[in-house]
């Protein structure tokens, strides 16, 4: 009924009802209802043959009555007249229903956007945001300072990767050097072709796309895509289609891990040497200290040509992706090397990987005869876990990568030609669809959200400011975006956008309908006019049609944007962020399940003289940071201990019980006699020191393993369920936290029970071992059952790749082997005080004053003691060199007492008596007054030297016990040792300090 039939002849004819094979006569009212229905179901729209002998035809305004002539058919539509109508029908939905439903769609599209980030990423970014509080509560390490003997090797050829090693000697290797060279990524015709799109691309470079690098004068860089150019493609093939590289990859990095930055940055003659550096920091955050907030990185760097020293081919400094920031920059920058060696050639196509925790530095350009020196840089990352992913990529890099390349890993680079390729690189990068078979990577909404939120690189306040006067989105109109330029924040700023686009839609919308209903209601007022005014021509005017469409298309868009908000709603990653899984602290449940259990455990400080047993590592997809601490130096030393007693020709599991306990004590004893410790990380992150128990059950524990490979796994897989329990996905629930890990542990213990375990009495033994360790671990006069080397730390640089070879008998036996060695050579740790120690600390770290305190707390974040001073003054974060052993004040020692009446007026003193167990003491200044009772908070010891003319007392062995009385006669310090002039007018040259004493201070004794 929504055609409207006319005639324009006054013919009346009989004719046929569609279907009918005949003609019949039929009343005037039958005439009327056949032509009706004719109309209707006429398939081009025109007038049907009237099955009447009369019937009615509207023309303008007139209606004539007419009477059938001979049958015949009524003419069809024109070819003409059927394409002006087509066009008319193209030219409405161009001009008006076109423009109306792409309006309405970007509206939706906004508030969907809107709807996603106020349900999904404001609550993600909150969760990314990292606290001083996040970086105290998840550390998984310490403030690991560097010395030059960290460095693993000064030999270049060290690091090249011979082409039989297999995947875990490349991934045993980089957790050695940081470093490792592979040979011939690249063929030399594509490292040539590369390079020439490389330069062709600096010329051409605009300021939009140049990435600015370290001492960029002279120096170009910019993202690449994978299909800028056909050999981008071809060298991203040959690179992720090397077997050893791959293999290397995947154990150093996880599987398949995610590519996080494609770039490129050559360096001309000029160009000046960068300063050494990481790529991320670990005081900003990275995994160094947070394994479980941040995800390591390595990066590739690869010559498209053979590069000379001079060219600046790259320095490193092995060995130094273990230590945390300062330091380490002083001895590379004496003893780091480039990668070509001194007067070699960092051949094309050799590629450096390296972590980005390992300090290195682009050399200066010297060579005025030298090629432009560029590099193809490509840098991984593991991928994010598919379900309530923890970690974030490091803070404080630069990931010079395109923003379509986001999102892909490691397997998309063999075929980049068409998995990167567009649309599918835009989809991906966004995090909206990938194509079957392949991995998600790190996504650049992910990325931005991380880092926006931690104000890293690229968007400081500063960085905001100077992208706002470049205009912002170049691709958005200005007053888009007018409200949103006086934003401080970027968040602030993004959204404003988002805003303002918003209320530019809706109030284009309102005019766009407006104006639609408007044409629409003038044409179906002149339609009305110029064709029919009947009730059924009525119902077919322009305005009906009009609404009808605008309503499916509203209601289209609608039930679509409908759709997609629930299917992101009921993904994975919009669930997890729901229940605060994504991104969120993956340790802040744990701690506070377990709070009570650690709350006796007072922790120290961890050197690397320690073994270290941590709870905080072993994750899925995690590579090689689960195997981070069997690097660690003190860990390294107690394998090989373990590794003495786990030989082939020996069993510990088959060994008597006696043999295998006296075998656990000398290693236990060894690692006493050295100065070393067993740390056992607890749930608050901090490191107390394993009770006996603990040190006894966990060296047998490795013994076994060391022995049984089948053990080991099964351990190592145990873990990481245990892990995953701690922290992952349930990890807030009560199953998952006490019942999971307590059934898993116990599993745990019953996988490496030993006969021990199980004989009667063990348990009470196990607490006698507690209650006197030293003396059942460090006896002496014990049988000697084994040697180790001496494994002190060394101050000379050494090659931490090959482990010991030999033993040395005579240098170093244990205290629990020889009882002479304990008696004549006994041997004292470096001093580590727990918290509630009385120490001897020196104000704020810097002062010539050190005064008896307390620790309060241990301060993982500062690496560092808090200090309560007797006092009541109070330190924080006090470094280990300003704290030591506090020994009482003893009668005659010379120290510095407050002058009374005098708050800030200190003098030299002598201690002439010491009251109530050394609380409170006797003094005698140099001028003779006393002070008696003074409180311990009034003393303070103090460095200092004598100076000439100063009347002393030696005690030597030429003047016998009485000492002889002299004169400081020199104040020169010679090696701690001094001129003196006796009374009988001889001089002794080089008395040492400690047999001289000032005599005003042993006037009283």
């Amino acid at each position: 009924n929504e055609k409207s039939t006319t005639s324009t002849t006054s013919r009346s004819s009989t004719g046929t009802s569609k279907g009918e094979n005949g003609h019949h006569e039929s009343s005037p009212s039958e005439a009327v209802a056949t032509s009706n229905y004719a109309s209707s179901h006429n398939g081009n729209g025109s007038s049907a043959a009237a099955a009447s002998d009369k019937h009615t035809t509207m023309n303008g305004s007139a209606t004539t009555t007419t009477v059938s002539s001979p049958p015949s058919k009524s003419p069809s539509k024109s070819p003409t007249r059927r394409l002006a109508t087509l066009l008319l029908r193209l030219l409405r939905i161009v001009i008006l229903d076109a423009p109306l439903a792409i309006l309405f769609a970007l509206l939706v599209l906004t508030m969907c956007v809107r709807h996603v980030y106020d349900t999904y990423l404001s609550v993600q970014m909150g969760n990314m945001l990292w606290t001083n509080e996040r970086r105290r509560r998840e550390i998984t390490y310490y403030d690991r300072r560097c010395e030059v003997e960290d460095m693993s090797t000064r030999n270049v050829a060290d690091l090249l990767i011979p082409s039989n090693y297999t995947a875990e000697d490349c991934v045993h290797h980089m957790m050695v050097h940081g470093a490792s060279m592979y040979p011939d990524l690249l063929s030399a015709d594509t490292a040539d072709e590369l390079r020439q799109y490389v330069l062709k691309r600096n010329s051409e470079l605009s300021d939009k796309d140049a990435i600015s690098v370290i001492e960029n004068e002279q120096r170009w860089s910019f993202g690449i895509g994978a299909n800028d150019d056909p050999i981008v493609a071809k060298a991203l093939r040959e690179i992720a289609t090397n077997s050893l590289l791959v293999s290397a990859l995947d154990g150093i990095a996880g599987d398949d891990p995610a590519v996080i930055e494609m770039t490129a940055i050559t360096s001309a003659y000029g160009a000046k040497a960068q300063f050494w550096h990481i790529d991320t920091v670990a005081e900003m955050g990275n995994d160094l200290k947070h394994a479980r907030s941040f995800v390591p990185s390595y990066s590739l760097f690869i010559p498209l040509q053979d590069t000379t020293a001079k060219m600046g081919a790259t320095e490193t400094c092995p060995g130094t992706q273990v230590c945390h920031e300062g330091g380490a920059d002083e001895f590379c920058s004496e003893y780091g090397f480039q990668v070509s060696g001194t007067n070699g050639v960092w051949k094309r196509g050799y590629g450096v990987l390296q972590n980005q925790h390992t300090y290195h530095r682009g050399p200066a350009h010297t060579d005025p005869h030298g090629k432009h020196r560029v590099l193809f840089i490509l840098t991984f990352a593991p991928r994010p876990n598919d379900r309530a992913e923890s970690r974030m990529i490091g803070q404080g890099g630069s990931y010079s990568i395109r923003w379509d390349m986001w999102g892909h890993t490691l397997s998309d680079l063999a075929d980049a030609s068409w998995k990167m390729a567009q649309p599918w690189a835009a989809l991906k990068a966004m995090g909206i669809f990938k194509l079957p078979g392949t991995n998600w990577g790190w996504d650049y909404p992910a990325v931005v959200s991380m880092r926006i939120q931690n104000e890293d690189v690229g968007f400081t306040e500063d960085e905001l400011d100077e992208f706002i006067e470049n205009g912002g989105f170049g691709w958005l109109p200005s007053f888009l975006t007018e409200e949103a330029s006086d934003a401080e924040e970027w968040v602030e700023y993004l959204v404003g956008c988002v805003d303002g686009i918003k209320s530019f839609l809706v109030k284009a919308n309102k005019v766009a309908v407006l104006s639609y209903f408007g044409v629409a209601t003038v044409l179906s007022i002149l339609q009305f006019l110029f064709t029919s005014r009947s009730k059924s021509g009525a119902s077919k005017l322009f305005v009906w049609g009009a609404v009808k469409r605008l309503v499916v298309t509203y209601a289209i868009i609608s039930i679509a944007a409908h759709l997609t908000v629930r299917h992101i709603a009921a993904t994975p990653w919009a669930r997890d962020v729901s229940y605060g899984r994504q991104f969120a602290s993956p340790l802040a449940d744990a701690a506070a399940f377990h709070e009570k259990d650690d709350s006796i455990r007072q922790p120290t400080l961890p050197q690397k003289v320690d073994a270290l047993f941590a709870i905080r590592y072993d994750g899925e997809n995690y590579g090689s940071v689960n195997r981070f601490l069997d690097y660690h130096p003190g860990n390294q030393r107690f394998k090989y201990l373990v590794n003495h007693f786990s030989g082939k020709e020996q069993s510990f599991s088959k060994a008597p019980l006696a043999v295998r306990d006296r075998a656990i004590e000398t290693i236990l004893g060894e690692m006493k006699r050295e100065g070393r410790r067993i740390l056992v990380q607890n749930n608050a992150g901090g490191w107390p020191e394993a009770s006996a128990a603990e040190s006894h059950d966990m060296t047998s524990r490795e013994l076994l393993r060391a022995e049984n490979v089948v053990l080991s796994v099964l351990d190592t897989k145990l873990a990481l369920m245990i892990a995953k329990a701690r922290y992952g996905e349930l990890r807030s629930t009560v199953m998952a936290q006490k019942f999971t890990v307590d059934l898993l542990e116990s599993l745990r213990q019953r996988l490496f029970a030993t006969e021990s375990v199980h004989r009667t009495g063990y348990k009470s033994a196990i607490n006698a071992r507690d209650e006197h360790s030293r003396k059942t671990q460090f006896r002496v006069g014990t049988t000697a059952t084994a040697e180790f080397p001496s494994m002190q730390p060394k101050t000379s640089v050494r090659r931490a790749l090959e482990p010991p070879t030999s033993l040395h008998p005579a240098s170093a036996l244990s205290c629990i082997c020889n009882a002479q060695i304990c008696v004549t050579k006994e041997h004292e740790a470096q001093f580590l005080p727990s918290v509630g120690d009385i120490v001897e600390a020196k104000y704020e770290g810097q002062y010539n004053e050190w005064y008896k305190a307390k620790v309060t707390r241990i301060n993982p974040l500062t690496y560092g003691y808090d200090i309560e001073y007797y006092d009541g003054d109070t330190d924080t974060g006090l470094q280990p060199f300003a704290i030591r052993r506090y020994i009482p004040p003893q009668v005659g020692e010379v120290l510095e007492a407050r002058v009374a009446d005098a708050r800030d007026e200190w003098a030299l003193s002598a201690i002439t008596k010491v009251h109530n167990g050394g609380n409170y003491y006797d003094v005698r200044f140099e001028d003779g007054r006393a002070a008696h009772s003074l409180p311990v908070a009034e003393l303070r010891r103090v460095d200092w030297d004598y100076e000439k003319g100063d009347e002393v007392i030696v005690i030597s062995n030429k003047t016998g016990s009485k000492g002889s009385k002299g004169v400081v006669v020199s104040s020169e310090l010679r090696g701690d040792a001094y001129d003196i002039r006796y009374e009988d007018g001889s001089i002794e040259v080089g008395v040492a300090r400690a047999l001289i004493h000032l005599t005003w201070a042993l006037e009283d004794l």
